[in-house]
């Protein structure tokens, strides 16, 4: 599961691109690279991440990769309305210093997708049981 809380004020869902303020219940969407620079950071925190390594993983060759990723951190900082949040080690890259451990939510079990397999399979088990129940008890 992609979706952690950051510093007990945030709730990050990354598979949705979702940032919640738990304070104030705003959602927001994040815009899909910065998601992933957050998740990266996330992912590692604590350890610095060059600036190499998350400009590689993710604008790959592009020429203006280190400008983007330096205003990418700037956005993020200013998301988490937190500029300490992520720390940057002048010429070599950034270190998430915030907390954020991964978490199960439980309206998170209320969100499962459900398809025509799942519907098939409880349809058949339901039968199932309910022939037993007349071999096993029958009605007299």
């Amino acid at each position: 599961m992609l979706y952690y809380q950051i510093n007990a004020n945030f709730e990050v869902d990354f598979e949705r691109s979702e940032l919640v303020n738990r304070k104030t219940k705003t959602r927001t969407t994040l815009e899909p690279r910065l998601a992933k620079v957050l998740h990266l950071l996330v992912q590692r925190q604590g350890q610095l991440l060059s600036r190499k390594e998350i400009i590689d993983k993710i604008w790959g060759s592009y020429e203006s990769g280190d400008e983007l990723l330096t205003h990418t951190i700037s956005l993020l900082r200013k998301q988490l309305n937190d500029n300490k949040i992520i720390k940057t080690v002048p010429k070599k890259g950034y270190i998430f210093i915030g907390s954020a451990p991964e978490v199960v939510s439980r309206k998170k079990w209320f969100h499962l997708p459900i398809n025509k397999y799942h519907v098939w399979s409880l349809f058949i088990l339901l039968l199932f049981l309910i022939t037993l129940k007349g071999i096993f008890w029958p009605h007299h």
